[in-house]
């Protein structure tokens, strides 16, 4: 019983740490230059299917997914994009040590109106400020 104790101490110390060194640099009106095509996929929230900031958003990818039926549409984002952080997106509540969320803004902007949310694990995680420095370089104020 104490080494389960033991490990789950562990593993949530490590999980907190971790989340906070890898994505601790990360603040709004950084900007960054995508280098290599990223993929933004819109979800529906609900089963109403319709494509409004209240009832679909959108995400950042490295990959390309199949698409489902809860997707609303899938693009590219294409190098030379310029991604900008808007805001930290608030932490879901029933996962307590989720990677951190971001509200970004494109330039040119492929998102049809919706907002865009940057997830830490989603294969854009690296060491560039907590990111991927294959996928982003930071551009300078």
């Amino acid at each position: 019983m104490k080494n389960i104790i033991k490990f789950i101490l562990i593993t949530l110390s490590y999980t907190v740490f971790c989340d906070s060194i890898r994505a601790g640099d990360l603040q709004p009106g950084n900007r960054y230059k995508i280098i290599r095509p990223l993929y933004l996929m819109a979800v529906y929230k609900n089963d109403n299917r319709q494509l409004s900031k209240e009832t679909a958003i959108a995400y950042l990818h490295a990959a390309r997914y199949a698409n489902r039926y809860f997707v609303a549409f899938q693009c590219k984002v294409s190098e030379g994009t310029i991604m900008t952080i808007i805001s930290l997106a608030p932490k879901v509540w029933y996962l307590p040590f989720s990677a951190k969320r971001y509200f970004v803004r494109l330039d040119p902007d492929v998102s049809r109106g919706l907002n865009i949310e940057f997830s830490l694990d989603r294969g854009l995680e690296g060491i560039l400020d907590g990111l991927n420095p294959e996928l982003f370089v930071r551009l300078k104020d």
